[in-house]
């Protein structure tokens, strides 16, 4: 490989593994704004707690559907 596609080939490895390191940040300042707004540690937590309010939703329409 000559000196010039050696060049380019880091080149591009470097550009990759920003662009990779940038997606990492913005998804970890994602993260941390919803456990600012949410009070949550985890991702994992996050979504057990999405799953937890459909099926509360889900019992509150029973309940009601069941007091008519």
């Amino acid at each position: 490989m000559d000196e010039v596609a050696l060049q380019r080939s880091q080149s591009i490895g470097t550009k990759a593994m920003k662009a990779a390191l940038k997606g990492k940040r913005k998804a970890d300042k994602e993260r941390e704004a919803l456990i600012s707004a949410e009070g949550i540690d985890s991702i994992a937590t996050i979504a057990e707690q999405s799953e937890a309010e459909v099926i509360e939703g889900k019992l509150e329409g029973g309940n009601k559907d069941a007091e008519k």
